[in-house]
């Protein structure tokens, strides 16, 4: 039953038993601590009363021997009314306890302690009675009725006072659990508002402790999903949008030579070509981009020269960026240390950088691809003077299917894919692609990848 109680219950029953405990180690060290106080106070005020007695106690132990007859003693000596000392303050004689050398009791005046053995504590309060260099006995004093009866009030004074808190600790462990529990009650219905499809809720955070920072943690998580959601979404609706495009030519085409519309000649059939090879284009694109994000890229891992490869990308670009009326040039810094990576897959992200650039700049500007080595690796990077990137496109540069010229023809632009799978192969070599343009100056895409670790086994 206990662990199917709600989270408020549990802790007011906390509460409640903490409290419990809690008055109750206390009473007790209160009552004991009270017990011991009064047991001095009695045997410091009866000490000279106590002391008048010991002579004749010792005489009668010394004329018989023994403890046997001294109830009528002790009874004459202390009895009610007596001088010396006597009469208590509320009106009944003291009440005196003698016990034998062992500590044994023999005489209680409260008659409720015959026959018990006197505590260690009992004992140091206890006066000694001597018959000679032997002690042969202890008196002291028990505990009168008006202590006795302070004592017992105290008790009750105790007890009453432990309920009162007790209730008054179940009041407040109700509101303060039912202040905790209101947020986590809140975040769980979010969590199930969330995980029905409601991804634009978000909590309302107004505390900074564990459950705020709990719940703030949780606004994060639902709007990546949200983010991750409206990626997906949209990637669906582009690939549609990308696959529509070559199938709509392709199709045409295809009606259009059987209806005897064209004639079945390589002119014709040259678009057919064109869109079956842009729709693999994509689909290779698609399957790459998949592998990156599954983290199953493989990757054929070897020494790589970057001077090597930026020799061998630029020069198949050469006639490319001739034929636009643009100027390529190549800076390497030397010497350049390899790079522990693959190579096909380093040229196809230089081959990306390098064809976007050619693409998007201009007649009559300048291509530079510059490779370079500092303290803290080594890369590449093409750097164009062309049109530029707006900074509200520049942070979605890398996404899939983005376009910062959204006017842009796909058969022109590519497929929308080249920069997310240059980022994911950098990536996956361990290293980072960055992007820094201005509008109206040009833009540099840099590739910085790890040195490959010297004397490496092979």
């Amino acid at each position: 039953m206990f662990k199917r109680a709600t989270l408020a219950v549990k802790l007011m029953l906390a509460f409640l038993a903490v409290v419990a405990l809690a008055m109750g180690a206390i009473a007790a060290l209160v009552d004991r601590s009270a017990a011991q106080h009064f047991e001095d106070y009695v045997s410091v005020s009866a000490r000279p009363r106590l002391a008048a007695s010991l002579p004749a106690l010792a005489d009668h132990y010394a004329r018989t021997g023994s403890w046997a007859g001294v109830d009528a003693l002790l009874e004459a000596e202390f009895a009610r009314g007596k001088g010396h000392g006597g009469q208590a303050e509320d009106g009944r004689g003291l009440q005196p306890v003698l016990a034998d050398a062992e500590g044994r009791v023999v005489y209680d005046g409260s008659g409720r302690d015959v026959g018990n053995v006197l505590g260690s504590a009992d004992l140091r309060r206890a006066q000694p009675i001597r018959v000679g260099a032997e002690v042969v006995g202890y008196l002291l004093a028990a505990r009168g009725a008006r202590e006795q009866g302070f004592i017992d009030s105290l008790g009750r004074s105790i007890l009453g006072w432990g309920l009162i808190a007790g209730v008054v600790a179940l009041l407040l462990g109700a509101l303060l659990a039912r202040r905790m529990v209101k947020p986590i009650r809140q975040l769980r219905d979010a969590a199930r508002r969330v995980g029905s499809g409601e991804l634009d809720y978000r909590l309302s955070v107004s505390s900074g402790d564990e459950i705020g920072e709990l719940g703030a943690q949780f606004n994060q998580m639902a709007a990546a999903l949200q983010e991750d959601e409206q990626l997906r979404q949209r990637m669906m609706a582009d690939i549609a949008h990308e696959l529509r495009t070559p199938l709509a030519v392709m199709r045409g085409q295809v009606e259009a030579l059987l209806d005897g519309v064209f004639e079945l000649t390589r002119e014709n059939i040259l678009p057919l070509h064109d869109a079956v090879l842009l729709l693999g284009r994509l689909v290779d694109d698609l399957r790459d981009l998949a592998l990156a994000d599954a983290g199953r890229l493989p990757l054929e891992a070897d020494e790589v020269r970057i001077d090597a490869l930026i020799s061998r990308v630029t020069s198949a670009y050469e006639h490319a960026a001739s034929d636009k009326g643009l100027s390529l040039h190549v800076e390497l810094a030397e010497p350049l240390p390899p790079v522990l990576g693959d190579a096909q897959r380093l040229e196809q992200v230089l081959g990306n950088l390098l064809s976007n650039a050619l693409r998007y700049t201009p007649a009559g500007a300048r291509v530079v691809v510059r490779g370079w080595c500092d303290e803290d690796g080594l890369g590449f990077s093409v750097e164009d003077n062309g049109p530029g990137i707006s900074p509200e496109d520049l942070p979605h540069i890398f996404e899939r299917f983005y376009r910062a010229d959204q006017a842009r023809a796909r058969a022109a632009g590519g497929s929308g894919l080249g920069l997310s799978i240059a980022k994911r192969l950098v990536e996956a070599h361990g290293g980072e692609l960055t992007v820094r343009s201005e509008l109206e100056v040009g833009s540099t895409f840099a590739v910085r990848l790890p040195k490959a670790p010297q004397n490496r086994p092979y």
